[in-house]
């Protein structure tokens, strides 16, 4: 296999809009992409004195971009599915707005990571929460929906919930809901906000042959002191799987608009995302760092070759799970049911009270593996 040589990956630390309808999602990918060179330029600028000689022969190839790090979400009133999908702001992928982040990413040569709502006309009535990766030709090598929806949250659908239904389609493997883009610059896939807090996760994409994974996003109280669970999350998966994580976040997460009479003031803090984006390396050390709120970035030095050096070694975390017969006890009974909504998605916030795992947790306390607190 072909050594690759070490680069720079840049984590794009942004402050979305909240944006109403397609034509102002348009116009924020042109602003988040209007910064893709100031990334590049930055990186091959030593005198600047930011990261050290040794960057002068790493050149930026990877630009990541948070989830909704180019748009924010609508407020609770305009967050409903058939809102989302009746104002463009669910698309397809690849299409006319990944177009647009294509057109840069060949611009400058680099792969670029970035997040949309994702339609799929196969379901006109659902939408995703999507990552994906573009390579320097324009084209998309990676997408990944998001599997595991924050609970009271989001109104997105997972394909776990109606699961049959997707897997007939997509088929049924590691490569349908953990698909990592062999690249020249390393085995690259996404584990999306929520998914971080279940180590499943990491460890599918891991053994999907993962290097390098892309973490975006947590809010408040996840990234400050006493808690810290942001770093401890990303820092944790890289060691525990030998890979890079890459832990994108939004400088701010507006909710506010003046224009619009339902979002005159906000229903959360600005600083409800503040900052933070990291690269961690493969040993769990963090590599850079952008540890305060608003637009910034950080760049961190992705040495693919010595990671794949590491996981020869004996000492391979991967290498010695015992997934069988061990973990098999683990993971034989169906925890949270699939097939959640396989008719319909929810249309509205209040709606997703549904998703909550309150007939588990009650199995949970029954069988005694949970115990039922005094009243």
């Amino acid at each position: 296999m072909k050594v690759i040589e070490p680069y720079t990956a840049v984590c794009l630390q942004t402050t979305p809009p909240v944006v109403l309808n397609n034509a102002e999602l348009r116009e924020a990918i042109r602003y988040v992409t209007g910064m893709f060179p100031w990334c590049t330029r930055t990186g091959a600028e030593p005198s600047l004195g930011i990261r050290g000689e040794e960057h002068r022969f790493a050149p930026v190839k990877l630009i990541a971009t948070p989830e909704f790090g180019i748009f924010t979400f609508p407020g609770p009133k305009e967050k409903a599915t058939d809102y989302i999908l009746s104002n463009g702001l669910a698309v397809k992928i690849p299409g006319p707005e990944t177009d647009m982040i294509a057109a840069k990413a060949k611009e400058l040569n680099v792969f670029v990571a970035a997040m949309l709502y994702e339609y799929d006309p196969e379901w006109p009535d659902r939408y995703f929460n999507t990552m994906f990766l573009i390579n320097p030709k324009g084209e998309i090598v990676v997408k990944h929906r998001k599997m595991y929806i924050p609970l009271f949250m989001s109104v997105d659908v997972s394909p776990h919930d109606f699961y049959d239904q997707y897997i007939e389609r997509y088929g049924d493997s590691l490569d349908t809901f953990y698909p990592v883009g062999r690249t020249e610059i390393g085995n690259i896939g996404f584990c999306i906000c929520t998914e971080g807090w279940f180590p499943e996760n990491f460890r599918a994409l891991a053994l999907n042959g993962a290097e390098i994974v892309l973490h975006p996003n947590f809010n408040e109280p996840f990234y400050s002191p006493p808690m810290n669970t942001w770093e401890i999350l990303n820092r944790a998966a890289a060691v525990n799987n030998m890979m890079y994580v890459v832990g994108c976040a939004v400088g701010d997460a507006k909710s506010a608009r003046p224009d619009v009479p339902s979002l005159k003031y906000p229903f959360r803090p600005e600083l409800f995302c503040p900052g933070d984006a990291m690269i961690v390396d493969y040993e769990g050390a963090i590599i850079a760092r952008s540890p305060y709120p608003g637009e910034t970035a950080c760049w961190g030095t992705i040495r693919v070759n010595e990671l794949r050096k590491r996981r020869t070694d004996p000492w391979n975390y991967i290498a010695m799970l015992r997934t069988e017969p061990l973990h098999k006890h683990v993971y034989s009974k169906p925890l949270y049911p699939k097939n959640l909504f396989p008719k319909e998605q929810w249309k509205e916030v209040s709606e997703v009270i549904k998703r909550a795992p309150l007939e588990t947790i009650r199995q949970l306390q029954k069988e005694g593996v949970f115990e039922t607190p005094d009243q």
